[in-house]
């Protein structure tokens, strides 16, 4: 069973899925700047064992004015270097019309 938590603005706050073959459980923390709808922040780990460590996976976002379009999606390395940067355009529809990065 996946498990899910909130924070009182009702934005998702933690995603916790079922266990592997290994017994981990990936949990998946998403923090907002302000009263954004969309996460600034996103950190993947195993729950218990990389938490807070070198294995952690952390990718943070911009966004395209007020919208919830990503402008820029960075993942930092375990070091805490930046490891790639995708930088996305969109037309006036919000559609994307590149991904830059990749």
């Amino acid at each position: 069973m996946t498990d899910y938590a909130y924070d009182s603005a009702g934005r998702l706050t933690q995603q916790t899925d079922p266990a592997d073959a290994s017994g981990v459980r990936r949990v998946k923390y998403l923090s907002y700047g302000g009263s954004f709808t969309a996460p600034s922040v996103v950190r993947v780990c195993g729950l218990g064992t990389t938490c807070g460590t070198s294995a952690e996976i952390r990718t943070e976002y911009t966004y395209f004015g007020l919208s919830p379009l990503p402008l820029t999606e960075t993942q930092v390395d375990a070091a805490g270097g930046t490891s790639l940067t995708t930088t996305y355009a969109y037309d006036t529809s919000g559609r994307m019309l590149s991904a830059d990065g990749r």
